[in-house]
């Protein structure tokens, strides 16, 4: 009944079927968990459309920290990349020079 709502809610967040599926069961493992936390003056819909929104923000947050992680790797890769290169080199001219 609910199922097929909260995943269309989650497609229209974030434009992507596997993903939404990820979260709609991530939404309805988390409401099933804080059941006892609902209090019957709210519609019920309504309660698990605010779980399966904060399972879309705590996603998107996920993923902008791994974007931010990953950028910062590979800058960090260039450099390491460079120094090891004139490394390579420096040590062929040395083994060059020893033979």
């Amino acid at each position: 009944m609910h199922q097929g709502r909260v995943r269309a809610f989650l497609v229209r967040l974030c434009k992507q079927y596997d993903v939404a599926d990820d979260l709609a069961q991530e939404t309805f493992i988390n409401a099933f968990r804080k059941l006892s936390s609902y209090k019957g003056t709210g519609s019920f819909s309504g309660w698990l459309y605010r779980i399966a929104y904060h399972c879309f923000l705590q996603h998107r947050r996920s993923v902008s920290r791994r974007l931010e992680v990953t950028d910062d790797y590979i800058g960090q890769l260039e450099v390491l990349s460079d120094r090891y290169d004139s490394i390579s080199t420096e040590q062929m001219d040395m083994e060059q020079a020893l033979a």
